[in-house]
C-alpha cells in the first residue's frame, strides 16, 4: 500500500507520540498491507502503542481473522462474536469511533472525561450473568459509549469492552437513581 488514507495518517499523529510516529511508519512500510481494513484494525488495536503495534502486527501473520474479530467485535457477550465496529470504514467514521476518542482537541478529552466519570456512576460494579459468565462493570469508565467490563468465567478474569446500550439492558432493574437530599 504506496498511499496511506487520510483516515490513517490522522489516526496515527493523533495517537503517537511524536518520538514514535516514524517507528509506527517504519513498521506499517514492513507489514505492507493489502487492505486498508487490515491497516485500520491493526492501528486501532495498537491505539497509539509502538510495541503494541508489533504484536499486532505479528498477530496478523499468524491468523489475519483473528485481529479483525478483536477490532470489530465485542467478544464473549455471545455465543458469537457481537459487530461494533467496520475497519473498512474510516477511523473517523462514527461505527469506529469506539475507545478511541475521534475528537482532535485534547480539551475536548478532557472535559469529555469529567462528563464520563459522572455518567457511570451509576453502573458502578454494577454485575449479571450471562449463562456462566459473570460481568462486573469496572471502576474506571473512559468513554460514554461503552463500558469496562470484568469478565469471570471458570476463575479465567479478562476485562472485555461492551455497548453501553447492551450494559443498561442488563442491570437496568439494580439501577438507583434517586438522589439523597
Amino acid at each position: 500500500m504506496a498511499r496511506y488514507p487520510d483516515d490513517v495518517v490522522q489516526f496515527i499523529a493523533r495517537h503517537f507520540h511524536r518520538n514514535d510516529i516514524t517507528k509506527a511508519y517504519a513498521l506499517l512500510r514492513e507489514a505492507d498491507f493489502k487492505t486498508p481494513r487490515v491497516l485500520r484494525a491493526v492501528l486501532y488495536l495498537s491505539n497509539g502503542s509502538v510495541s503494541a503495534l508489533r504484536h499486532y502486527i505479528a498477530a496478523c501473520q499468524q491468523d489475519l481473522r483473528q485481529v479483525l474479530i478483536e477490532a470489530e467485535c465485542v467478544v464473549g457477550v455471545a455465543e458469537t462474536p457481537m459487530p461494533v465496529r467496520d475497519m473498512s470504514l474510516p477511523l473517523t467514521h462514527p461505527r469506529n469511533v469506539g475507545d478511541i476518542d475521534g475528537t482532535t482537541h485534547d480539551v475536548t478529552r478532557r472535559t469529555a472525561s469529567k462528563r464520563i466519570e459522572h455518567f457511570h456512576l451509576h453502573l458502578l460494579r454494577l454485575a449479571f450473568t450471562l449463562g456462566k459468565v459473570q460481568y462486573r462493570v469496572a471502576a474506571v469508565q473512559r468513554h460514554p459509549r461503552w463500558v469496562r467490563c470484568y469478565r469471570t468465567e471458570n476463575n479465567v478474569v479478562s476485562s472485555v469492552r461492551l455497548p453501553l446500550a447492551f450494559v443498561m439492558e442488563q442491570v437496568a432493574e439494580q439501577i438507583d437513581l434517586t438522589v439523597a437530599s
